[in-house]
């Protein structure tokens, strides 16, 4: 038993730690990322600060200008106009790492806006660290540039942008994120300033605050959908709308609301398929919305959070001590509801903190965890349950035994007599019974009774009859007398509030005639074999026993004949039920008693009642104790 008990233990710690191990290392991350997306599609459009503007090189400016990648001095135009107007940052999300023919002009714009920034690429291991440079601006162009960064995005498991590292650990420094540099100037913050906690936060100012992990790594917070977050411009446009105003006319753009802006440049159209990733909201999204998208949370100081592993942990196991007090302290059906009612509580619970809050907690693994731990624990009450029940039904077929052994275990055998009797109780155990007592001079007594109610109670009542009739029937040969001697030991020593019905007779086989008292039972039937009429052997004045004390019984003599067949039964006979609720009736059972012809036994006479009584309910269940006695006189 002890040892049973320590196994019991350790594999229940040995579960425990293999649902807490799974949630630590998050086995099912690609699972939870997928709930991670529905998040950000639930959710509206995030605020938005009016200083950030994207420049598109889309495919109106491809077919315009003619070919990609564009000559140079477009971009050193382009810079010009801007710096024209007066926009506060320039981050370009081009790289140029190659040289050609119109560096010059590039430079020299570059150097006269003295606000623009220059992207480089790291090649990463596996492990996603920098394992060298892959591509980095011309060195000209970096020195006359404001400042440049690495634009490197890391790819989730399932291969979408979700994720920036704002920091490189490479050759001893750190090499900042093209977007968290330009922020950083934007705000009047050196890299000098920002206070890097690895694993926790980036700080650039009191205020704020970016959560990051292990690996220096910001969740992107997408403001919204590509066409509905930020102001757009056509690459193109920028150069028609000041070709127009220099000639005078009313321009695409009013070049004049650039002033002060952050102008985010990059490749749009079909033909950088390297500048279109996967992102939570769709599925072709450009790398330079990222960058405002990163430039955005900063200023906003709207960032995102996922509850780390331990917290993690304590809301997994907090469900599941949850969901188990639940499903084993309640019924089944109600535990099905209140556990329905926890899990969508926990998704909507999950959903308000990211929507609000910008707090991720995991969801897809406390979920399926749950609804695991939850059908297991329905399917051990089952087993314990079916357990228990199969003990209940040892006991009941014990109690069935016991119970057939107070009923006769042979039937009488008389000289003129033929005797059959059944009795089906509707569950293991019953309350009809009936009894043969023997008083000798070719007289031989019969009690046949119905208890009320059904199951042990029924049959403990019907035990005590027993009993009882046993030292009553030693005393009187008068069915009245056995009858009122009865009742009023019932009404004396019963606190139980059940009562039984009974018919008692004498069989005079000598005499041949029969000698009846009723105490509230269905009437005796009677076979004429001259007349093959059935006659209702009806005795006045019974009443059920068990109910009133000094009830006087009556009793009546009824002359019997050979060939005669006389049928004792319960109400259980003529009240058995088909599908359409009807009753099999004392009329079928007549009808069925009278198609018996004078050859049949007593035993084919029940079995052919019995099986009519089959064939009229079907396969509706016994709903009462069936019993009946059939005598058929020689």
């Amino acid at each position: 038993m002890q040892k049973t008990k320590v196994l019991k233990i350790l594999f229940l710690l040995f579960v425990f730690a293999a649902v807490g191990l799974t949630s630590y290392f998050r086995i099912f991350d690609v699972f939870e990322l997928e709930t991670l997306d529905l998040r950000f599609k639930a959710r509206p459009a995030q605020k938005q600060n009016e200083d950030i503007v994207i420049i598109e090189i889309s495919e109106d400016s491809i077919r315009e200008i003619g070919r990609w990648p564009f000559d140079r001095d477009f971009h050193a135009a382009l810079i010009d106009i801007l710096a024209e107007y007066q926009v506060r940052l320039i981050v370009f999300d081009v790289l140029f790492s190659d040289r050609s023919e119109n560096d010059g002009a590039l430079i020299d714009s570059t150097e006269k806006a003295g606000c623009v920034y220059y992207p480089y690429v790291f090649r990463l291991d596996e492990n996603k660290k920098p394992l060298r440079l892959e591509a980095k601006p011309l060195r000209e162009l970096e020195q006359a540039g404001y400042g440049s960064g690495h634009i490197n995005i890391i790819q989730d498991l399932d291969g979408k942008n979700r994720r920036v590292p704002l920091y490189f650990e490479y050759e001893n420094k750190y090499s900042p994120h093209l977007t968290f540099l330009a922020v950083c100037d934007y705000l009047g913050v050196s890299q000098d300033q920002v206070l890097i906690k690895k694993g926790k936060f980036i700080q650039i100012t009191p205020r704020v605050k970016i959560p990051v992990d292990n690996k220096y790594q910001m969740m992107i917070n997408y403001a919204g959908s590509w066409k509905e977050a930020f102001t757009h411009y056509s690459y193109v446009d920028i150069f028609r709308s000041y070709s127009q105003i220099e000639k005078g006319k009313k321009p695409l753009i009013n070049l004049d609301s650039l002033k002060g802006k952050v102008c985010f440049i990059g490749l749009t159209a079909a033909a950088g398929l390297h500048d279109l990733s996967l992102t939570p909201l769709e599925s072709r999204y450009p790398n330079v919305g990222v960058h405002a998208n990163i430039f955005n949370s900063i200023l906003e100081n709207t960032f995102l959070f996922r509850v780390n592993k331990f917290i993690n942990l304590i809301i997994l196991f907090a469900v599941l001590m949850t969901i188990s007090f639940l499903t084993l302290k309640t019924r089944t059906s109600l535990s099905v509801y209140l556990v329905s009612v926890v899990l969508i509580a926990y998704i909507i619970a999950g959903f308000i903190l990211f929507i609000f809050c910008g707090i991720w907690i995991d969801l897809f693994y406390p979920l399926f965890v749950c609804i695991l731990l939850y059908l297991s624990l329905i399917f051990l009450k089952y087993i314990l349950e079916l357990h228990k029940r199969q003990l209940v039904e040892k006991e009941l077929d014990l109690a069935r035994e016991i119970q057939n052994s107070f009923l006769p275990c042979e039937l009488p055998r008389r000289r003129t007599l033929s005797i059959a009797a059944i009795m089906r109780p509707a569950r293991h155990v019953g309350g009809d019974l009936y009894q043969f007592s023997d008083y000798g001079q070719e007289r031989m007594g019969i009690v046949v009774g119905d208890v009320s109610g059904k199951g042990v109670p029924a049959a403990l009542f019907m035990a005590k009859i027993i009993s009882e009739l046993k030292f009553q029937t030693k005393d009187t040969i008068s069915p009245s007398a056995t009858l009122s001697n009865l009742n009023t030991s019932l009404c004396l020593e019963s606190k139980t509030g059940l009562f039984v019905t009974v018919s008692c007779a004498v069989i005079d086989e000598k005499e041949r005639k029969i000698t009846l008292s009723d105490g509230g039972h269905p009437p005796v039937l009677l076979k004429k074999e001259d007349t093959q009429e059935v006659i209702f052997l009806k005795v006045d004045g019974g009443m059920p026993l068990g109910l009133m004390e000094k009830v006087d019984f009556c009793q009546k003599e009824f002359r019997i004949s050979s060939g005669d067949v006389i049928v004792f039964y319960s109400d259980g006979i003529t009240e058995a039920k088909n599908s359409r609720k009807e009753e099999f009736g004392q009329e079928r059972l007549v009808n069925t008693l009278k198609m018996c012809g004078a050859e049949k036994s007593s035993l084919e006479i029940l079995k052919v009642i019995e099986r009519e009584i089959k064939k009229f309910i079907g396969k509706m269940p016994q709903h009462d104790d069936m019993t009946m006695v059939v005598i058929k006189v020689r």
